[in-house]
């Protein structure tokens, strides 16, 4: 039962109909979701995108999208960089970067302006700045920003104008 209520939680929708929850544990799945399936062509998701593997090494085939009406997740992966994600303005909801250890900032996400929730960035050890978020303007929750252990340059928020709730930088060591 609990097997079923979790995949029933899963939606991949039929092509085209750029809508659901899109939970990727592979780089196949990235992939085939965005050549074949419901992200084929989209350039607004209504919904969530959750990638969380180490095999997830490139975002470009998103590249059509420029607006998530949901959260993105980005968690385990190997990717060194956001590419592919470049043309997203806006994500509705959270923006949460998690253990995506060979990053070293956040080259991709060029186009973004706004994150209308919160926005997470913990555990990348190899990022040493948020340099690519240069259009960023604003942050509907909280900014929670800790545990990135070679993080020493803000550059990247110079821009950054509106946080809806708090910032929270703790225990990043450089």
């Amino acid at each position: 039962l609990l097997f079923l209520l979790f995949i029933s939680s899963i939606q991949f929708t039929a092509l085209g109909q750029c809508t659901g929850t899109g939970l990727f544990n592979s780089q196949t799945d990235v992939t085939n979701f965005f050549t074949s399936g419901a992200g084929a062509g989209c350039t607004t998701w209504t919904g969530h995108l959750y990638f969380m593997h180490a095999s997830i090494t490139d975002f470009s085939l998103a590249s059509n999208l420029d607006t998530v009406t949901g959260s993105i997740l980005i968690q385990n992966t190997t990717a060194s960089d956001f590419t592919g994600l470049h043309n997203i303005t806006t994500v509705g909801a959270d923006l949460s970067i998690i253990n995506a250890s060979n990053i070293t900032d956040m080259t991709g996400f060029d186009a973004l302006t706004s994150i209308g929730g919160n926005f997470a960035f913990q555990n990348n050890n190899a990022a040493t700045s948020f340099a690519g978020l240069e259009n960023l303007t604003t942050i509907g929750g909280y900014a929670n920003i800790p545990e990135n252990d070679n993080l020493v340059d803000f550059t990247g928020l110079n821009n950054l104008t509106s946080i809806g709730d708090y910032l929270w930088i703790d225990d990043n060591d450089a």
